[in-house]
């Protein structure tokens, strides 16, 4: 998926949520904030784990008791504020930013903008470690490799001329290569298990697939009528779908080409694509503010999600495939259960449209990149 508005990277933050309609109240949160100090031991236990569930609209409130007379609200109140909270990480001094990528043990951050810089990260400190320049236009997706040695990058502007996809090596920030061949912007790029071959989705409205040791174009993926703009691989890689600005998502097999299944449904651009760890489900979401759960063999809609007020840009699954996180353009993080569609949280700390979003790889966390200058962490509920 491709941003082209413009962002700094300011701290990366935890911000407090407003609750939505379907969530605990101010006055649902206080009460079982109260019953932490019952005289029941059920009662107290109860509450603690509702809170925990509760999550981060709980803090104001757990703050308040943590200074409380009663010993018993003031110990549980802490210990609840110590498993929600986590520790900001500080990433400063970014051009317009338009997404993220992080490296697979979690420890490296790649951040991309339309000023044509990417910029790597330590994502447990938020030192800035090094520039990646080569792009000469607007970046608008990258990747890391399996072993996260290496970072592709592809990007351009409209009737602009550098639609290259750039190949780095992590640990010095060299460009290896270039693979050119799209006549479009570059919305989506993603390694193959193994790491030695890549694919990439762009506004001419075609998938390529792409040999990175001989730099050579392997495979053309055909048959989307408008910009295609995402891209998701199976967790082996025989499969690919991808989603489009002609509302369709297509399912792909990746070593002959073929178009296996097509999806249909939404009523606005495909803006972001996803798959279950299983391969079983495919996730999608799009302009018509809807999350849509698909039935991968079949091609039919399983579930549909509701509740973001805007276009939805980004979404995820959890490693064990049971959650989802999305964000959107009403500027909101949405944590989901697959099997149900219910919400299970919705943050808000963000002021602009959410970019991007992915669980971190210790499943503790969720990241989110937004047009408001900033990327936060969010604490999972557990």
């Amino acid at each position: 998926m491709s941003y082209r508005s413009c962002l700094f990277l300011l701290p990366i933050v935890l911000a407090l949520p407003v609750l939505a309609a379907d969530e605990p109240t101010a006055e649902d949160i206080a009460r079982l904030v109260k019953q932490l100090g019952s005289d029941r031991f059920s009662e107290r236990e109860a509450a603690s784990k509702r809170l925990a569930e509760i999550g981060e609209p709980a803090l104001n409130e757990l703050r308040k008791a943590a200074d409380a007379k009663d010993v018993e609200v003031r110990r549980r109140a802490r210990e609840l504020i110590k498993g929600i909270e986590l520790p900001p990480v500080v990433a400063r001094g970014h051009a317009p930013v338009l997404g993220m990528a992080l490296s697979p043990d979690g420890t490296r951050l790649l951040t991309f903008d339309s000023e044509a810089a990417l910029r790597l990260w330590d994502a447990n400190t938020g030192q800035q470690l090094r520039f990646l320049l080569g792009h000469t236009e607007g970046v608008h997706c990258a990747a890391f490799s399996p072993d996260g040695t290496r970072a592709l990058s592809g990007g351009g502007r409209f009737l602009g001329d550098d639609f290259a996809l750039r190949l780095w090596r992590v640990e010095n920030g060299k460009e290896e290569m270039q693979l050119r061949g799209h006549t479009g912007e570059v919305t989506q790029v993603a390694f193959l298990p193994g790491g030695k071959q890549a694919v990439s989705a762009s506004c001419d409205r075609t998938i390529r697939l792409w040999d990175l040791a001989g730099g050579k174009e392997v495979r053309r993926f055909e048959g989307h009528k408008l910009s295609v703009r995402d891209i998701a691989l199976s967790a082996d890689g025989r499969k690919m779908i991808s989603g489009s600005s002609d509302r369709t998502l297509r399912l792909w097999e990746v070593a002959s080409g073929k178009e296996l299944r097509r999806f249909e449904g939404h009523e606005d651009a495909v803006t972001s694509v996803a798959i279950a760890p299983d391969g079983r489900h495919v996730l999608s979401v799009s302009d018509d503010r809807t999350l849509r759960l698909w039935d991968a063999a079949t091609g039919k809609e399983v579930r549909r999600f509701t509740g973001h007020r805007g276009a939805v840009g980004s979404v995820a699954f959890s490693a064990d495939g049971r959650r989802a996180v999305s964000g959107g353009a009403d500027d909101s993080v949405r944590l989901w259960d697959v099997a149900t569609g219910k919400q299970l949280r919705r943050w808000t700390g963000h002021k602009e449209s959410v970019t991007a979003v992915l669980f971190a790889p210790d499943g503790r966390r969720v990241l989110s990149a937004s047009l408001d200058h900033t990327v936060c962490q969010w604490a999972l509920p557990k």
